[in-house]
């Protein structure tokens, strides 16, 4: 959802009709939820969901046939240096991290590089990603065990009020840092599309490990990669 107004931009770069219709007061993703947690916008729109597709392959069949792509077309993007499996991951290549600031749920400014000289995990989540919360009492293990090292959790929530993200919060009793990220630009700028993802940056700020998807914060593989970061000299 975040990346609609990109996406729209490239696909008609190459020729495409693209359509776009958000449907009011509904969750922007794809996720499991018990039918007893639906709020009733979202029951309403499930069952306005065949209508709208309908209506949108009406207007596609309506448009004249794309004959072929645009000589101006963009060209491929080539991969980035960038973890592709599931797991905690090195990078092959430091990336440096890209700044950013973010208020807590008290209201607090979080800034990244102010962290410089501490090993930060960074993560991705959103109160309606089951992975994302299956995940976070390990994280909150790991951060009560690393207490006093120069190590620090920066969870940022994704696309949600503060109330959404608290109430997770506090129903997981979370003592690291939650950030709000209203708008998807942090998001953005890191590329993230998998909930949750985590970063492991460095004490001079570079990313050296990545996770697309859930880590188990218990296992001393995962520990042991954060404990070797933490011995490093900034």
């Amino acid at each position: 959802y975040m990346r609609l107004p990109r996406l729209r931009e490239e696909l008609s770069s190459g020729g495409a009709q693209v359509f776009i219709h958000p449907l009011p007061d509904v969750a922007f993703g794809y996720h499991l939820r018990p039918d007893e947690d639906l709020s009733k916008y979202d029951r309403e729109a499930r069952a306005q969901l065949p209508q709208q597709m309908a209506r949108a392959v009406q207007m596609l069949v309506m448009q004249p046939a794309v004959t072929g792509a645009s000589e101006q077309a963009p060209r491929p993007r080539e991969p980035e240096d960038a973890p592709t499996e599931f797991g905690l991951k090195k990078l092959t290549k430091p990336l440096s991290a890209t700044d950013f600031s973010l208020k807590d749920l008290s209201g607090k400014l979080h800034r990244l590089s102010k962290y410089r000289g501490k090993v930060v995990l960074v993560n991705f989540w959103a109160s309606w990603c089951p992975p994302c919360l299956e995940e976070m009492p390990s994280m909150d293990r790991l951060y009560r065990e690393l207490r006093g090292k120069p190590f620090e959790i920066l969870a940022i929530d994704v696309g949600e009020t503060r109330e959404e993200a608290l109430k997770f919060a506090q129903r997981l009793k979370t003592t690291f840092p939650v950030l709000l990220d209203h708008d998807g630009q942090v998001f953005e700028q890191w590329k993230v599309y998998v909930y949750p993802t985590n970063f492991i940056v460095d004490k001079k700020g570079q990313i050296r490990y990545g996770s697309p998807g859930a880590v188990d914060w218990d296992e001393k593989i995962h520990k042991d990669k954060i404990v070797q970061l933490l011995d490093e000299q900034p």
